[in-house]
């Protein structure tokens, strides 16, 4: 029998609203950078990166999971500062999304991201926006 355990939790929860689900997936990133990267002042001219994510099922849900998690992996492991997104196209079956971005210097980093997960992850639609809820391992 273990007697010694103790609760911890390594993760954020972000709950954004927007009112359409393109401001909704950009809220959610933007936050995803906030939490993860100190403001970058950029003053020389940035590099442009396009990012079209497919949908692996029929649920925004997962599309915004893989956006997320695709923003995650562009900051940590490319080391790229995505200073502007742009989402172009948003439709169940895919996101289209450019991202502005300049190189990322080891003091801008404030907390490391390991990945949005599936737990809690919600997309709901209110009378006049979207509300989503997520949980990121940190």
């Amino acid at each position: 029998m273990i007697n010694n355990i103790t609760s911890h939790t390594a993760d954020i929860g972000i709950k954004e609203k927007a009112k359409s689900l393109k401001d909704l997936f950009k809220r959610c990133a933007d936050k995803i950078i906030k939490f993860s990267l100190r403001k970058k002042h950029v003053k020389k001219k940035l590099e442009k990166n396009k990012l079209v994510i497919k949908n692996k099922s029929n649920s925004y849900e997962q599309l915004l999971h893989d956006f997320l998690n695709e923003i995650i992996f562009f900051i940590f492991t490319q080391k790229k500062y995505p200073v502007k997104i742009i989402i172009d196209g948003l439709s169940l079956k895919k996101i289209r999304a450019n991202i502005f971005y300049g190189e990322i210097k080891e003091d801008e980093i404030l907390r490391e991201l390991k990945s949005v997960t599936y737990h809690n992850l919600t997309i709901k639609k209110g009378n006049s926006f979207f509300i989503a809820e997520i949980i990121i391992d940190t």
